[in-house]
């Protein structure tokens, strides 16, 4: 999505254009991203951390293995 730095609220449109779709191995599906403005709301800010020899997606401690947009879940580390 398209969301300006201090808005809160969800933002449908997307700007895949220029967002990341990867971290390593995992694939970084809207309403998610990394880069400001890449993600609907903050609350789908996610970060690719080098944790190890490959780059980890991480949603605040937890680290993200798949993301199912259609099923509406997500696989995370139990931090």
């Amino acid at each position: 999505g398209c969301s300006k730095p201090n808005d809160r609220g969800y933002n449908p449109i997307q700007c895949w254009a220029r967002c990341t779709r990867f971290c390593g191995k995992t694939s970084v599906q809207f309403p998610f991203g990394i880069e400001e403005g890449c993600f609907a709301s903050e609350q789908f800010q996610l970060n690719c951390a080098n944790l190890t020899s490959s780059p980890a997606l991480m949603l605040g401690n937890a680290q993200v293995f798949d993301i199912y947009i259609e099923e509406g879940t997500i696989n995370i580390t139990n931090p």
